[in-house]
């Protein structure tokens, strides 16, 4: 029996896990990453009893729920924020200096990762707990809770790689990478148990519980196809810039002198830079856009809805204010890559206080 339980417990993650990878078409993890952070996810559980467990002691939330309220109390400080912060803290090692991290759908692929092997394990404790009914137990949790886990997984990559990647709303994706997640599982939670705890509600949230988690399944996968279509964007924009030509290129016939050359760029995949230089980032990225902007309108080029070589027009010839936000990135990127290059030569970057 116990090689029934084992593979009935892992099966929903793996399958959650399939499916999370293939949706990552773009540049793909490595497979051994994503197996590592599968693994190390499971490790989230006793780092969760290592939170929660001081907790219960302390008298901050029973050890059974007999009412709502007890319910509540377990659901978030029993569970929600234990577990997920948990789940975070094993992420951040991971993902902090990984040099594949390097597209905002990495962070809900890692995230996803690390939640289901916080899940596969859960699920076997529950299993094992219940060895009579470990089959009608397995299959409710496939479809509930293990998918539940998912979800909470994408809520945090998706912020994680916001807080990233984007300058954008950076303190508010900071605090969304936990608090989002905490939110969705205690209500998760809550709800779970107060068909328990509330006989006189169980309809109302057993109606509601079951309503919830196709709600989150839909809201996930609305999640993922933001970071998806965001990371295709730049890829395809990158792809244009690279393929489409440009009034700096060189004449043919100077660069077919370059035969043989092969680039060698200095990785700067394990330079982090420190949150102060974020404003620092956004000025060069503009400034890197009005650079490009007057070069070309010294040459001739003028605004035009789309980009015509011929008659030298271009649609980003506008303030950077105004640029679509994936061609900000595409600046931005330029000027991380810069102030990336300078630490990893060992110079310090600080802002002169007489500027202020």
């Amino acid at each position: 029996m116990d090689h029934y339980i084992i593979f009935l417990s892992f099966l929903p993650a793996v399958i959650l896990l399939c499916y999370i990878y293939n949706k990552d078409k773009n540049r793909p993890e490595p497979k051994g990453e994503l197996i590592s952070s599968f693994f190390l996810g499971m490790l989230s559980v006793p780092l969760s009893l290592a939170i929660s467990v001081p907790l219960l002691l302390g008298g901050f939330y029973p050890e059974v729920a007999t009412d709502f309220i007890g319910g509540l109390k377990i659901s978030f400080l029993g569970a929600a924020i234990p577990e997920e912060i948990a789940k975070f803290i094993i992420l951040w090692l991971l993902v902090r200096k990984s040099k594949h991290f390097d597209e905002r759908m990495d962070g809900i692929v890692y995230a996803v990762c690390v939640s289901m092997g916080f899940a596969a394990i859960e699920n076997l404790l529950y299993l094992y707990d219940s060895p009579d009914e470990y089959i009608s137990t397995g299959i409710s949790r496939a479809l509930t809770a293990v998918p539940g886990h998912f979800f909470f997984g994408v809520l945090m990559g998706y912020y994680y790689s916001l807080a990233r990647f984007s300058r954008e709303k950076r303190d508010f994706n900071n605090a969304m990478i936990l608090i989002a997640p905490i939110l969705a599982h205690g209500i998760y939670d809550t709800l779970a148990f107060s068909i328990e705890t509330v006989p006189e509600l169980a309809t109302i949230f057993t109606i509601a519980f079951y309503m919830l988690c196709p709600t989150m399944w839909k809201l996930g996968s609305k999640h993922i196809r933001m970071h998806v279509e965001h990371d295709n964007a730049v890829a395809e924009a990158a792809t244009a810039v690279e393929a489409a030509p440009d009034c700096d290129m060189k004449s043919a016939s100077d660069s077919t002198s370059g035969k043989g050359y092969i680039p060698a760029p200095v990785d700067i995949s394990d330079v982090q830079l420190p949150e102060e230089l974020d404003e620092a980032v956004e000025l060069i990225a503009k400034n890197v856009h009005e650079v490009w902007a007057k070069e070309r309108m010294d040459e001739g080029w003028t605004l035009g809805p789309v980009r015509n070589d011929e008659l030298k027009q271009h649609p980003c010839l506008v303030p950077y204010e105004e640029l679509p936000e994936i061609e900000k990135e595409y600046d931005r990127n330029t000027a991380l890559g810069t102030l990336r290059y300078i630490r990893k030569l060992g110079f310090k970057i600080s802002k002169d206080q007489q500027s202020e």
